[in-house]
Order: C-alpha cells, then structure tokens, then sequence
C-alpha cells in the first residue's frame, strides 16, 4: 500500500490516491506511522494539504516521520507560515517523548527561507540539541578496488596518508593565497 501511494505521490495522481484511501477505510487497514507518512506525502503533493492535515491530525499517537511529512508538505505547498506555525507545536510533540530531527529542521528552515523570516531561532535550536547533517561520503576504484571514504573517518587503512596528503594539499592551496573558509571545513 506504501509504495501504491508513493507512486500517487511522484506522479501526482490524486485520484487513483483516493482510492486508496477509501480502499484502506474499506478494509479497515489499520495506520501505522508509514502508511500515515505516505498519505500525507501524497495528499501534500497532490494539492491537498486540507486532507494531508485532516489524517495528521486524526492519528492519536503521532510519531516522527508523520510530523516531518506534514510540515514538508506545507512547505512543498507554499504554506510557510503553517509550517513554521505547526514546529511551534512540536512542544507537544516533545512533551510525548518523540523529538525533532534533522528532517524537522530542515523543513522549518526552508519555511524560513522562502517566507523571508529570520532563522537564526532553527539555526539556534539545531546547535542546542546537537543536530549534526550526515557525513559526505564518496567512493573511489583503484587498481579494481572500490574505497569508500566518509567525512572524519579514520578507519581506512591508509588514512594516516590520506589525511597527510590532505594536508600537503591544503598547505600548497594556501601558498598560492588560498584562505580556507572554515565555517566549511569537515575538519577542527
């Protein structure tokens, strides 16, 4: 059923979504946080942020991924205020043990941005509860060999090296008048 509705979603196909909801009422299948998830996803993405909102709200025990699908679909809609409105609420949500996450913040930030109000609040509430984004992470094949390199890692086997050349290249870098900007660097 998720992926039936996720598809709804990525196509925008309001009708055949309905459906589904009729169909899940019908049978009475029960909602589950993932199911709640994807029908305010695709109600959000549809247009229909009333509906989105309505199935929000009629879940007794919300969880996390509910609360960030409702505040992204208000966002996606253009609705920043209601967004930013519906964080306030997340008081609430504490009070019941779930916290917010990256995925929270984020989509309030982006409230934010397109509304023009100030975010230094998010940016503040992100540092109190040490919210960190997820590591970069790339890969590189040498000699048919795939090495997998993630941000601050220091497990490879070689990366003493990798590090110490890192580290010639930076010290080249600033020898032709380059200035790391280190509100950026991965590294303290």
């Amino acid at each position: 059923m998720v992926c039936l509705l996720y598809t709804c979603s990525t196509l925008c196909n309001y009708g055949v979504g309905r459906f589904l909801l009729v169909f899940i009422d019908v049978d009475k299948i029960p909602l589950n946080a993932i199911l709640v998830t994807a029908l305010i996803d695709m109600y959000s993405k549809c247009g229909d942020v009333e509906i989105a909102w309505r199935i929000f709200d009629g879940v007794f025990c919300k969880k996390l991924p509910p609360w960030n699908a409702i505040i992204a679909g208000y966002v996606q809609r253009g609705l920043f205020e209601e967004a930013i409105d519906l964080y306030c609420l997340t008081k609430a949500m504490e009070r019941t043990g779930v916290q917010p996450n990256d995925v929270t913040f984020i989509g309030v930030l982006s409230a934010c941005n397109h509304s023009g109000l100030e975010g230094e609040r998010m940016r503040r509430q992100v540092k109190e509860k040490m919210i960190k984004r997820p590591f970069g992470c790339s890969w590189v094949e040498v000699d048919g060999a795939v090495h997998r390199f993630v941000v601050e890692d220091a497990t490879h086997m070689k990366s003493k090296e990798i590090y110490g050349a890192y580290e010639i290249l930076v010290n080249h870098l600033k020898a032709e008048g380059y200035v790391l900007n280190s509100s950026f660097s991965w590294r303290d």
